[in-house]
């Protein structure tokens, strides 16, 4: 599975939006993630109908407005489920989780197991930083799997 990222700083313009879309379709990636697009809701929209019809997209609007993320991919290459963000009363901040499978090199577990991800995205304390939270858990490894990325 090939995945692939690009900090594109606008997305707005018409070449931009076609190089991404080369990009996905002529490497054959099965995930793309765009960064900082600037989208507007309008923009958004229009992409998703005129470029990526026949994929999965979902734009992620991260604190101010402005710092859009674009995620791509393709249903046929990745069995991904993002929940909705949402505010929680257990953690400051917005959450979600994001279930998917993942290839399992290990001899002790399938060929593949699900995977569950809760997601959390907050403000650090002195307001200079978005903080992105990711604790991920494979269901079908018979040892357990348990990974977390936690900013100090």
């Amino acid at each position: 599975m090939k995945v692939g990222s690009w900090n594109i700083r606008g997305l707005n313009k018409g070449l931009k939006q076609k190089g991404v879309e080369n990009l996905f379709q002529m490497d054959k990636l099965a995930v793309l993630g765009v960064l900082e697009t600037k989208l507007t809701d309008a923009g958004y929209q229009k992409l998703k109908s005129q470029r990526f019809q026949q994929f999965q997209v979902e734009q992620q609007v991260i604190s101010d407005g402005r710092s859009r993320i674009l995620l791509v991919w393709d249903d046929h290459k990745v069995n991904l489920e993002l929940g909705y963000w949402h505010t929680s009363d257990e953690y400051e901040g917005i959450v979600r989780e994001v279930t998917f499978r993942s290839l399992c090199h290990s001899p002790l577990c399938p060929p593949d197991t699900a995977v569950t991800e809760r997601q959390r995205a907050f403000q650090s304390y002195d307001n200079t930083s978005l903080v992105f939270e990711t604790v991920q858990k494979a269901h079908d490894v018979p040892f357990g799997s348990y990974f977390e990325v936690l900013l100090i």
